[in-house]
């Protein structure tokens, strides 16, 4: 699997190498992906273990066939690759050109590791490595205070909030829901109200949409809204929000 890692980086370099004389932007992708090639050779080396199979706290599908749907990203992202490599690797290439993801930037903020000069991969390594293969860390993680867009399942779910509750405390709640109350109306909108945010802020598409991301204050009053107005928020989508912040708050509108 080492030889695969070195030739997949090989036919990486070569399928750039023409571009990369041809533009500045062409050389900044060039050094981003060098940059990147170089943090991910060895740590595929020890993610791809020569019995073929994956090391454990990474996804199975890792080893999985590259798919046509990855090959063309690599394509519109410039990067041309012949040969066959895996959807591990694959998926690490791409993300190199996409965001640090917030639930991995909350990780880093949390380990006082600096965002800045990550990207959706990098991040991705970082907190595998620093805290979900660190048992001291892992543990600290756990038994943080509950902050953020997560605290707001007591809300959906009209249950009491323990003082002080913690990360731990909410995923124990959680575990412990019985099957009625995971398929009831509340829980099932909480989950979407997570998910949607999630959707929203984890990449760069608003900014196809709007001046600047929306935070979770703004995303709370356009959920309401579009509640109070009879939407099926079971079944919201990203864009649906992005239009309803547009419609209330015009000046936020992208200027495309």
């Amino acid at each position: 699997m080492g030889i695969l890692s070195r030739l997949f980086r090989k036919q990486v370099r070569k399928a750039l190498e023409p571009q990369k004389k041809s533009s500045s932007a062409s050389n900044s992708k060039q050094a981003k992906l060098d940059r990147g090639l170089d943090f991910l050779r060895e740590r595929w080396e020890n993610v791809f273990l020569p019995d073929g199979s994956i090391a454990d706290g990474y996804p199975t599908w890792y080893g999985d066939p590259v798919t046509d749907a990855q090959l063309n990203k690599l394509q519109e992202l410039g990067i041309e690759v012949s040969g066959t490599t895996n959807k591990g690797q694959a998926s690490n290439i791409i993300g190199l050109f996409y965001p640090v993801e917030e639930k991995n930037k909350e990780i880093l903020r949390f380990l006082k590791i600096e965002i800045k000069g990550h990207n959706q991969t990098t991040a991705r390594y970082v907190a595998q490595e620093e805290l979900w293969s660190n048992e001291e860390n892992l543990t600290r993680w756990h038994v943080r205070p509950l902050k953020g867009i997560r605290r707001d399942f007591f809300q959906f779910m009209n249950i009491p909030a323990p003082t002080n509750v913690t990360v731990q405390q909410l995923d124990e709640i959680e575990n412990n829901l019985t099957e009625k109350q995971l398929e009831s109306k509340e829980y099932l909108e909480y989950e979407m109200y997570v998910d949607t945010y999630d959707d929203i802020t984890s990449s760069d598409e608003w900014k196809d949409y709007l001046k600047r991301k929306p935070n979770l204050k703004l995303y709370k009053e356009i959920w309401a809204t579009l509640r109070d107005e009879g939407t099926d928020m079971q079944d919201v989508s990203a864009y649906e929000i992005f239009d309803a912040i547009v419609d209330k708050y015009p000046e936020l509108e992208a200027e495309n």
